[in-house]
């Protein structure tokens, strides 16, 4: 079984460490019959290894079981998000809904059950 390696974690990795295969092996006996295993292929130095994409392991958008994600992130008082694609995401500001309720959006009704544990104000159903 291939590991499996996520985009984002392969483009953190130090170009030092991961480049594309491209030495043609002709001191290699077999040479002919693997060589479209390994030319082009990503690699990836690792534990004094190297592995190949393909063979080794292979680079996917995101791993199946990885739960998904939200990174909300607050610096100064404001707050921004990224997410999962796929992934719905309401950010609430409280403060700003207590300054100002008639011009804040309340939090969406399917929104409902997360929103409760705050006492966050819900739109209509």
């Amino acid at each position: 079984m291939l590991e499996k390696i996520t985009k984002a974690e392969w483009d953190a990795i130090h170009p030092d460490y991961k480049s594309v295969w491209t030495t043609e092996r002709t001191d290699w006996p077999n040479w002919a019959e693997v060589r479209e295993q390994y030319m082009g292929k990503r690699t990836l130095m690792r534990g004094g290894s190297l592995g190949v994409e393909g063979i080794s392991f292979e680079i996917v958008e995101r791993i199946e079981t990885q739960r998904p994600r939200v990174l909300i992130y607050v610096s100064g008082g404001i707050a921004d998000w990224t997410a999962d694609d796929g992934i719905e995401v309401v950010l609430f500001d409280m403060d700003n809904y207590r300054d100002d309720p008639k011009n804040t959006d309340k939090v969406p009704a399917s929104f409902a059950d997360l929103a409760e544990p705050f006492s966050a104000p819900v739109e209509a159903a």
